[in-house]
């Protein structure tokens, strides 16, 4: 499989979405289309446009499992939609005792009618440690930097609403080490099916602590006008590191079924994606620029963000597959 690029800014239907963006609401979730009505969602509520941009009204989440109300995530087929509500031992219900334990705390993805009525768990999402942080100061200057090393189970809802992909480790708990696994379980959320279960195996990537510690002291040194030996020694106090860097940076799910999986890489470099089909098998690598992330994955192309300069343009890259 190879990525040909060509540049777009806001090309054909997306001009309309470009608008629906600008005039929305804020916190963007979804953007979509049922039958002759586009619909964009946020955390709170959806807002219905008709096809030439004229807004039709809005629906506002208000109903509760428990406080606090159910998230809007994405549209699905038949008129209804998915949304996410946060778990945690004062939010626990008895009726989702089979996915969620009275202690644990994540996200619970749902999906139910627009006035989130009958909502049918589907998947537990739990939340883990936040990420190692730390921060400099100087003089009156302060910056942060949160590791990107911590293995946090990713998830991501594909756009036409037809599946769900997790990744996690396997199990969960488990440490770094010779045998390391990672999951993906795939859902469709129109049944509630788990469609793939597997695990694949990885050798965990020793995380160098001397060139992380010069990398930042470089950074943080030159933001700051400041002699960087001063700044790597205060680093070095701070800094806590795993042993090893997690197997998967990111997720994405293709509205064709297929699985893009980011496989780790030294934060800066050229993101890796090993392309799965609908059932979990590998097919492809493929390597987008660094810095930039995937939006939106068709049967055909990769639509892709990229900074030029103070310029967010949009790209798209056209897959073209073997034997076609």
């Amino acid at each position: 499989m190879n990525l040909r690029p060509f540049h777009l800014r806001w090309l054909g239907g997306l001009s309309l979405l470009a608008l629906m963006i600008a005039a929305g609401p804020d916190d963007i979730r979804h953007l979509g289309r049922v039958g002759d009505t586009l619909v964009v969602i946020d955390s709170r509520r959806a807002v219905f446009f008709d096809l030439d941009g004229r807004p039709l009204g809005d629906l506002w989440a208000t109903r509760t499992l428990r406080d606090p109300v159910p998230r809007f995530e994405r549209l699905l087929p038949a008129g209804r939609a998915l949304f996410a509500q946060r778990i945690a031992p004062d939010t626990y219900v008895e009726s989702v005792a089979d996915l969620v334990a009275s202690d644990d705390t994540g996200r619970l993805l749902l999906s139910g009618n627009w006035d989130i009525e009958d909502l049918e768990p589907l998947v537990f999402i739990p939340a883990t440690e936040p990420p190692p942080e730390i921060r400099i100061e100087w003089g009156e200057q302060t910056m942060g930097w949160r590791s990107p090393y911590t293995f946090e189970p990713l998830y991501h809802i594909a756009s036409n609403g037809l599946a769900i992909a997790l990744v996690e480790r396997d199990p969960p708990e488990a440490p770094d080490g010779d045998d390391a696994l990672w999951r993906l379980v795939v859902i469709e959320p129109a049944s509630a099916d788990t469609v793939v279960d597997r695990s694949y195996t990885y050798t965990p990537e020793p995380v160098d602590h001397d060139v992380v510690v010069s990398a930042l002291a470089t950074g943080f040194a030159s933001a700051f006008e400041a002699p960087v030996q001063e700044i790597e020694t205060e680093i070095r106090s701070e800094l806590v590191l795993p042993p090893a860097a997690p197997p998967i940076a990111d997720v994405r799910v293709a509205e064709s079924g297929e699985i893009w999986v980011q496989i780790w890489s030294t934060p800066g470099a050229a993101p890796v994606w090993e392309v799965l089909d609908s059932s979990g098998n590998p097919i492809s690598r493929v390597t987008l620029p660094a810095g930039g992330e995937i939006v939106h994955i068709d049967a055909d192309a990769v639509y892709f963000t990229e900074r030029d300069g103070e310029t967010l343009e949009l790209v798209r890259y056209r897959i073209e597959r073997e034997g076609r």
